[in-house]
């Protein structure tokens, strides 16, 4: 073996382990395939996760099929177009609905596909992925959980406020008569 072949060797290990490292430690994983997508473009898009507590980074397709082959117990039921082409994943342990939505984002543009996914755990094809970006997000859940708590109580204010307005109204109605 070359010196050269032995090089190339110990970069292929260190890919594996650091993409094993990724696969047993983060929630989820997100795959994307990536075509003119500039480099503005990309780190733009890479700053958005991260403000999201994610990561992205480009991979080499076969050496992270290894990963995933030899992690996975249902490797045959993942679809090959999840290590075909050039391969971005993203990656973290929260916000997993916005990082997905920020990357669909990048579709919209033509740049970046959806491909699939591992969420905790479990394969997610290009479909569920999808859906996993149409959900609303963290802030928009609290929001509408708040609407849904202040509902009855702004309800129960507005009836309060029409009920004195009446009793007003009859009071009003009553001294008139009396006059």
């Amino acid at each position: 073996m070359t010196t050269n072949q032995k090089v190339i060797k110990k970069e292929k290990k260190e890919l594996f382990d650091k993409y094993l490292d990724i696969y047993q430690n983060n929630s989820f994983i997100i795959f994307a395939d990536f075509e003119r997508f500039t480099v503005k473009d990309s780190t733009l898009m890479r700053k958005e996760v991260r403000k999201l507590g994610g990561n992205v980074l480009v991979v080499k397709n076969n050496i992270l099929k290894k990963v995933i082959e030899s992690n996975y117990k249902d490797f045959n039921s993942i679809s090959e177009d999840l290590f075909i082409k050039n391969t971005i994943i993203a990656y973290g342990n929260d916000n997993v609905s916005e990082i997905t939505k920020t990357i669909k984002n990048y579709s919209k543009n033509g740049f970046v596909s959806l491909k699939g996914a591992f969420f905790e755990g479990e394969y997610l094809d290009k479909a569920r992925v999808n859906a996993l970006a149409n959900l609303p997000t963290r802030e928009q859940l609290y929001a509408m959980l708040a609407n849904v708590l202040a509902s009855p109580i702004v309800n129960l204010a507005r009836d309060l406020n029409d009920l004195v307005a009446r009793l007003a109204r009859v009071l009003i109605k009553v001294s008139e008569k009396k006059q």
